[in-house]
Formats: structure tokens, C-alpha cells, sequence
């Protein structure tokens, strides 16, 4: 299935549940944005701890949207505003888990990244232009390969309750492996609405963040039957 019938396809799923879908994608980013804002207005070591608590308490909000958009791809399935929250009605340790794991993975990595990078600049010593550009070669580009092996996380929660923590990251980074470009090229497809919810002062993303999470979705669908072919692991 190519990038424009994902999309077609989650065009013609929103119908019917375009308030729902928009509400709960309204209700998540207001949650969410709670952690920049209290990076904005409270001092380091409050932020620090504020930060974690906050990620803690909204992280189920991650598993209720990917609840609801796979939802969405099933026929015949009602969805309801309430399935925001479903996330705190399952495994909570499992959400842990697989949060403090993540989390670990991403920070030792971008850790690593920084010093290479100061590493590198101290070495070549370049252009203050150039500067950017080194920074982001050497860590934006590996974080977002990161990032796009982790992307299946919530929607293999979703699916496969018996798994463990530890064998949902598993299944995420092989589910993705030789996708890169694949994953590269729906991320791509979405700039232009990127562009147009800048130039409408976010009032595009109203609609553009519950269509892109709802081609995502799809996309999932996508590469969980293919890699499900190949696996012992069940998924409903």
C-alpha cells in the first residue's frame, strides 16, 4: 500500500469520527504541551522533577491516541472520546517499562551524540555556519532513526496485551528494520500541512494532527501483517 492510499484510507476512516478524532488529538496536544510550558516558567531543580512526574502521569495519553486511531482502522468499531484515557485502565507497569526503557535509550544516546559532536567541532574547529549543520548531521539524523524504530511502540500495546515490556521495544525496532526510508517518505508527505498550520497559527493542526495519526495507523497496519507473517508472535 503506497503513502497516498494510506492517506485516502484515513481520510475516508475520519468520516463519521471527525469530532471525536479531533477533540481527543485537541485534548492530548493540551496535556502534553503542560511539560514545555513548565520548562518555560519554573526553575531548574522544580523543573527537573516536575518534568518526570508530568511525563509519568501523561504518558498512558500516548497509548489512549494510538488506542483510538487503530480503532479507527477496524471496521465496525465504535470509537469513543473516553478511549483517550484507556491507557490508564491497562498495564501500567508495562507503560512504565517500556517508558523508563525508552527514555534511557534516547538519553544515553543523545548524550553520546552531544559529546561526539562538540568532539568533532573541537577537533575541525569550523566555520560558525558549518557549526549547525555538524550538530545536526551528527545528532539529529541518528535520533530521528532512533525515534522511527520506537514508532510502533503504542500500537503494539494496543494490539498485544500478553507481550512485555522489554519484547514491545523488541518487536518495534524489528517491525521497523529496513523501513527508514519507507517512514522517511509519509513524514515528508505531511511538510506542506506543516507549512500551512505555520502560516494559519496552528489552527491547522486541528485537523492535520488526527489525519496524520490516522495514516500512522494505517502504516502500522501495514508493516504489523508483513512482520507478523514472518514471526511466531500472535497479534489481534
Amino acid at each position: 500500500m503506497e503513502i497516498g492510499e494510506l492517506k485516502n484510507l484515513a481520510k475516508s476512516q475520519m468520516k463519521g469520527n471527525t469530532g471525536i478524532l479531533i477533540i481527543s488529538n485537541l485534548i492530548f496536544t493540551v496535556l502534553t504541551m503542560l511539560i514545555p510550558i513548565i520548562q518555560i516558567i519554573s526553575n531548574t531543580e522544580l523543573n527537573s522533577v516536575l518534568k518526570f512526574i508530568i511525563m509519568i502521569l501523561v504518558q498512558p495519553l500516548f497509548l489512549g491516541i494510538a488506542y483510538i486511531h487503530y480503532n479507527c482502522t477496524l471496521d465496525g468499531q465504535v470509537v469513543k472520546l473516553a478511549d483517550l484515557f484507556y491507557g490508564y485502565r491497562e498495564n501500567l507497569k508495562r507503560q512504565g517499562i517500556v517508558y523508563v526503557i525508552k527514555s534511557m535509550i534516547t538519553y544515553l544516546m543523545t548524550s553520546s551524540l552531544v559529546t561526539l559532536a562538540t568532539t568533532i567541532i573541537m577537533i575541525l574547529k569550523p566555520n560558525q555556519a558549518v557549526v549547525p549543520i555538524i550538530m545536526a548531521i551528527v545528532i539529529f539524523i541518528p535520533s530521528f532513526i532512533l525515534q522511527t524504530y520506537l514508532s510502533q511502540i503504542y500500537y503494539i500495546m494496543v494490539c498485544n496485551k500478553e507481550l512485555k515490556g522489554t519484547e514491545v521495544l523488541k518487536d518495534s525496532m524489528l517491525m521497523m528494520r529496513g523501513r527508514l526510508i519507507e517512514y522517511i517518505g509519509i513524514t515528508l508527505s505531511f511538510v506542506p500541512w506543516l507549512i500551512l498550520d505555520i502560516f494559519t497559527f496552528k489552527l491547522a493542526s486541528i485537523w492535520v494532527n488526527p489525519y496524520k495519526n490516522q495514516t500512522l495507523a494505517n502504516y502500522f497496519n501495514k508493516v504489523k501483517k508483513e512482520y507478523y507473517k514472518k514471526s511466531e508472535n500472535v497479534i489481534a
